[in-house]
């Protein structure tokens, strides 16, 4: 299984009710999971994008339990007749565009052209540190190829350090650790109980430090030995400035000069607000719930909510460009929940179960079945239709343009769609 990372920022303001107080909660980032394919055919069903800006999509598609591809409008480009194909690793349009593959229970690697390039005899698969090298585990021992499935060394290590790139690969193979190059040439013997690499912050050339028994070994990239006394490692100050405070924590006055001049003038019950960016207060009234901008002191919305269960904004970016609104407010009445702008327009009727906030975007939830609304998309909405809806991965299309594919939960059976809403799947 092959992790994939890339994201956006978004801020998140929760609330709730009793009692009333307002968190921040940050989601950077979201994770891509990819899963498996099987190949045969030696032809190439990628057509070349005639703008060499312009990236080809191929989306795994699902008929009849078999995997293929397709684009995404639905296309299909590959016929489904793998047992489980993933997400390619690169522009599929580049010779080092890989995916893996599931063949018999084991997992392989295949071109965009779906020739085999690592066969399916594998238990795990990981493309590992910018695309340079694959990390492969059968029967629990850890072998690595490069990015073109040439074998640089078979799996019989039991645990391979792959992130101190200058130096190579550090690798246990028993009781014993050595390194060897990306090459696959050998830079320390298997002969040393413990390797440490050891960290520099200017431009000294990397090190290691092996340990043989009670022995300390200085050794280069060059293979060059020298016992040395292990030193201390380097220590990170921070430097602190006499008579700064951390002010990140402070709490401000709970009920300052405007709040409770608008708390007057709107005859309210209680007003409340937790941070001084923030850009909303929160008003009470009859035991109903509105909010006022900060910025104008004007009322967004009178109290008319049994609750504000959370507030979500995006910077000065729609976040529902359609809608014309950077701020969602969650809300709920006679127990059904929905979803109003900044203007009190409604975006989402109050009439579902329930509604949260997440990396996804906003989903909501009727009998059961989960509906979708997408961050930054003018993509229609996607009602509830599917058991779930988890984020799966993020395309690139061109430079600053990306294309997001859902992983849903229909029929039992975790399948794709595309934010556009079009089905990777026939039943």
């Amino acid at each position: 299984m092959q992790y994939t990372s890339c994201g956006f920022r978004l801020r998140f303001w929760w609330l709730v009710r009793q009692p009333f107080r307002i968190h921040w909660l940050f989601y950077v980032g979201f994770a891509c999971i990819t899963s498996t394919p099987e190949t045969q055919a030696q032809q190439s069903y990628l057509p070349i994008a005639s703008n060499p800006s312009e990236r080809q999509l191929l989306i795994p598609y699902f008929s009849n339990g078999k995997w293929g591809y397709c684009d995404t409008l639905g296309k299909v480009l590959v016929p489904p007749t793998f047992d489980s194909v993933g997400f390619y690793n690169v522009d599929p349009t580049s010779s080092t565009a890989l995916a893996v593959y599931k063949e018999r229970g084991h997992l392989g690697l295949i071109s965009s052209q779906i020739n085999v390039v690592i066969p399916a005899e594998f238990d795990e698969i990981n493309i590992e540190s910018m695309d340079q090298y694959i990390i492969v585990r059968k029967q629990k021992k850890l072998g690595i190829y490069n990015n073109v499935g040439a074998l640089i060394k078979p799996p019989i290590y039991d645990s391979l350090v792959t992130y101190f790139n200058e130096f190579g690969i550090l690798a246990k193979k028993g009781k014993k650790m050595g390194a060897f190059s990306l090459e696959g040439a050998e830079i320390i013997p298997f002969e040393y109980d413990h390797i440490e690499p050891y960290i520099t912050f200017d431009n000294s050339p990397p090190i290691v430090f092996a340990f043989k028994k009670q022995t300390c070994f200085q050794i280069t990239k060059d293979g060059k030995r020298t016992k040395v006394d292990k030193p201390a490692p380097p220590v990170l100050v921070e430097e602190v400035l006499p008579g700064r405070r951390n002010t990140a924590n402070s709490t401000p006055d709970p009920m300052d000069a405007t709040m409770r001049q608008l708390m007057e003038q709107y005859a309210l019950d209680s007003i409340f607000k937790d941070n001084a960016n923030w850009p909303y207060y929160i008003t009470r009234k009859n035991n109903l719930f509105g909010a006022i901008s900060r910025i104008n002191q004007a009322v967004a919305f009178e109290p008319q909510y049994d609750s504000i269960k959370a507030v979500l904004q995006c910077g000065l970016a729609p976040i529902c460009p359609s809608f014309k609104t950077g701020v969602l407010f969650n809300v709920q009445k006679d127990k059904q929940c929905g979803i109003v702008g900044d203007a009190n327009q409604v975006i989402l009727p109050i009439q579902y179960d329930n509604v949260r906030f997440s990396r996804e975007g906003v989903k909501f939830y009727k009998n059961g079945l989960t509906g979708l609304i997408m961050f930054h998309s003018d993509y229609p909405i996607i009602y509830p239709k599917y058991e779930s809806i988890d984020q799966s991965a993020t395309l690139v299309v061109r430079r600053g343009q990306y294309f997001i594919v859902y992983r849903v939960k229909t029929k039992g059976k975790w399948v794709f769609i595309g934010e556009n809403g079009v089905e990777y799947f026939a039943f």
